[in-house]
């Protein structure tokens, strides 16, 4: 950099979630959906005095994949700009929907 004026640019610089991570997330997410529909169903029997079952589970994930966003700062020894991962909390969500049936 002494002897030239040298630029170097970095684009499109990203983490992703491991893919066994997201997995394991999503399989929990699923799971609690599919217990908080069955005690739904049992409360719902108690409460109108029917028996009440899941009929039907849909679960829609998001294709939505979480990515640790870059924060610039000026390095101390030079004037060039270093990426670094910003440490924040994404959110995985997915979407149940229910069907059930009471006699």
């Amino acid at each position: 950099k002494e002897k030239r004026s040298t630029n170097i640019v970095i684009s499109n610089l990203r983490w992703t979630v491991k893919d066994s991570t997201y997995n394991v997330a999503n399989d929990i997410l699923r799971l609690e959906a599919i217990n908080w529909g069955t005690r739904y169903a049992k409360n719902l029997s108690k409460d109108l005095n029917l028996e009440c079952k899941v009929k039907n589970i849909s679960i829609n994930s998001s294709n939505y994949r979480p990515m640790a966003k870059m924060v610039y700062s000026n390095a101390e020894m030079s004037d060039a700009k270093i990426a670094v991962p910003e440490s924040n909390k994404e959110d995985i969500s997915i979407n149940p929907s229910f069907v059930l049936e009471c006699k």
